[in-house]
């Protein structure tokens, strides 16, 4: 089973560091309603983010509500800049295409042009950021850390049903996405831009954040 609500080894961004990361507000309804920061996402265009599927979809939940905070940096002291409502979006496997108003001031990341399975882009760094769990600590401020793909062929030993849509990425040292970091951004920086590669989506159930099992990205 792979664990979809889901950073271990991070570090406290810089106030305005990545400003194209959304945290995202989810309401869902399920006799009750429930509403909670879950996920985050990438802002692809000036009415576009990118996130997980699994965030706005819930089969056995309605779907109330998504409000995307940008520019944020601490869940406690929000809204700081931008608040957002929407109604429009697709998902494709575990990836949601979300519609917003028109942004005034966009900041976007740039969508990938390189193949980031292609050997030569091997040793290439990643970035992820986010405000999922840092270990058993809850993180009310946007953090980030480093992880290093995982060849698919490797990644298949723990996850046997591992298709072309999907990258295995995992840090040396444990560094890792956690709990709440769902549908944010698998970053990698080259010639001097950031260009979204890969959204996280989850992880084995029975293997804790940090582990030395890798974690998914779609």
């Amino acid at each position: 089973r792979i664990s979809l609500k889901f950073l271990i080894g991070g570090k406290v961004t810089e106030l305005t560091q990545y400003p194209w990361t959304a945290l995202l507000l989810t309401t869902f309804e399920n006799g009750f309603q429930q509403t909670a920061f879950n996920c985050g996402g990438s802002l692809i265009s000036s009415r576009v983010v990118l996130t997980a599927g699994h965030c706005v979809y819930d089969k056995e939940a309605v779907m109330k509500s998504v409000q995307v905070f940008l520019a944020e940096f601490d869940k406690r002291t929000f809204p700081r800049d931008c608040k957002l409502t929407g109604e429009g979006q697709k998902c494709i496997d575990n990836i949601a295409i979300y519609a917003e108003d028109v942004i005034r001031h966009p900041r976007p990341i740039c969508l990938p042009f390189i193949n980031i399975d292609d050997p030569e882009h091997a040793r290439l760094q990643l970035t992820v950021a986010g405000w999922g769990r840092n270990g058993q600590y809850k993180s009310d401020t946007k953090q980030s850390t480093t992880v290093q793909l995982v060849p698919q062929h490797d990644c298949r030993r723990y996850y046997p049903d591992l298709t072309t849509r999907h990258l295995c990425a995992a840090g040396y040292s444990g560094e890792d996405t956690c709990k709440g970091d769902s549908g944010g951004p698998l970053m990698v920086l080259y010639r001097g831009k950031y260009y979204v590669v890969g959204v996280v989506s989850g992880k084995r159930t029975d293997t804790p954040c940090g582990s030395a099992v890798p974690s998914l990205y779609t």
